[in-house]
């Protein structure tokens, strides 16, 4: 632990206002004895990352998106490629964090594989929240929201069914409405940007006459618990070949809120970790919802305790930190 406490950690990107992610990482890494700063290595920060220490670490996420969202692919490849190797120089080590299999925007995907590519080969190790064969990864578990056990008592459920969170497509939203039983009550609340997305999510419930209240809104972090918490099940039907984990997933939890699953590479992984886990098809949805079952939520939470813990967290990025 000596060594680990003079570790300093550079941590990409900067906390925002959308995803605790980064708040929740740095309550790990702190945990371990290391100092950490953060940065979205913009051009104009170059300057600082040359005077910090060379034996810090740097660890990288969602760098590999920086080409899906700006307007010009062509010209972000080119600074992120220069920033790589600037910080290939500069740091002890890189860590790159994979969140995610495939881009969540199809924008400029050519040069998302290119960086995707580049940071494989300019990075010391390549971290994900879930083990997988498709990958060479080391495997953390994701951490929780809440770093000790919080009961959310099953009797605040108002909302039966509840989807939360940012509305993309790969979280599968639309086709999950496509085969929802018309006659259960369920709420989608989260921002949706994408103006296509949203007529198609408006056009099928009102085709569908689904009892189904959808909020387009931001929601606060403490909109987002409140949420959570007064769900009776969050419902996770995100496309398979797209993300990891999500971390709506693991803020449910930690509250004691289960989880509705869709079937596939992370609901297996889920099930392997929380048994008292119910999974769902989109071809057997409707016999699948007739056979779930309440879940004893102080169980869930004590799994969840004592699977997702903090210690067994900060034991993983000890070893790949001052190790690996």
């Amino acid at each position: 632990m000596a060594n680990a406490k003079k570790t300093h950690i550079v941590c990409y990107p900067r906390v925002n206002n959308t995803n605790q992610y980064i708040d929740l990482n740095t309550r790990i890494w702190k945990g371990c004895g290391f100092s950490v700063e953060q940065t979205d290595l913009l051009l104009s920060e170059i300057r600082h990352v040359l005077t910090i220490d060379k034996q810090s670490v740097l660890i990288l996420n969602w760098f590999e998106d920086r080409v899906s969202y700006r307007s010009s692919a062509l010209l972000e490849i080119i600074k992120s490629t220069f920033i790589l190797i600037v910080c290939r120089f500069k740091f002890r080590k890189i860590i790159w964090v994979r969140h995610n299999l495939n881009p969540h925007s199809g924008k400029a995907f050519r040069w998302f594989s290119l960086l995707r590519k580049l940071l494989s080969s300019f990075s010391d190790a390549v971290v994900a929240h879930r083990p997988t064969q498709q990958l060479d990864i080391e495997y953390i578990p994701h951490p929780l929201y809440l770093p000790k056990a919080v009961l959310v008592s099953r009797a605040s459920a108002t909302a039966p069914f509840l989807i939360v969170g940012v509305v993309k497509k790969y979280k599968g939203i639309v086709e999950l409405l496509s085969v929802w039983p018309a006659n259960l009550t369920i709420r989608v609340v989260g921002k949706c940007s994408d103006s296509d997305l949203e007529k198609e999510i408006h056009t099928v419930i009102q085709s569908r006459k689904l009892n189904c209240t959808f909020v387009n809104a931001f929601l606060s972090a403490e909109e987002l618990e409140r949420e959570i918490k007064s769900a009776k099940f969050v419902v996770l039907p995100h496309a398979d070949n797209s993300m990891l984990v999500t971390g709506v997933y693991f803020h449910a939890i930690s509250l004691g809120v289960p989880c509705l699953i869709s079937k596939g590479d992370f609901g297996h992984y889920i099930k392997s970790e929380i048994g008292d886990t119910p999974l769902f098809s989109r071809t057997t949805i409707a016999n699948d919802l007739e056979l779930l079952a309440d879940i004893d939520r102080e169980a869930l939470v004590q799994q969840s305790q004592n699977n997702f813990n903090d210690a067994r967290i900060e034991s993983r990025w000890l070893s790949i930190v001052t190790y690996l």
